[in-house]
């Protein structure tokens, strides 16, 4: 328990292992063989994965989240839009739909 030592950077450890872009895997204690090396490595891959599965669901779960704002922000005015169109459409078309009434000229007055 006294070998333990806290590490500032993992360039200081006996082991440093990159795992995905800006993580690294960084081990203490002793050197280890290469055999043990190519262990640790299929370990770390497998981390990187599951990191990176982590970031991509968290980015995934924001941009559904975005979606559903601009699905409700969208959708009111279009509702809100439709209800004012609606009765202006049907006061258009009684309007047109009714006989013309001119003034009268002198064509068509007694």
């Amino acid at each position: 328990m006294g070998l333990e030592r806290e590490l500032e950077r993992p360039e200081d450890a006996d082991v440093d292992v990159p795992v995905g872009d800006h993580v690294a895997l960084a081990l203490t204690g002793r050197v280890l063989p290469a055999e043990d090396r190519r262990i640790l490595a299929a370990f770390a891959a497998q981390a990187a994965v599951v990191l990176d599965r982590q970031r991509l669901q968290s980015e995934a779960d924001q941009a559904e989240e975005l979606a559903g704002g601009n699905l409700i922000r969208t959708a009111l005015p279009a509702a809100v839009s439709h209800d004012r169109r609606t009765p202006l459409a049907g006061i258009k078309a009684s309007v047109s739909s009714r006989p013309s009434r001119r003034a009268p000229t002198a064509s068509n007055t007694w």
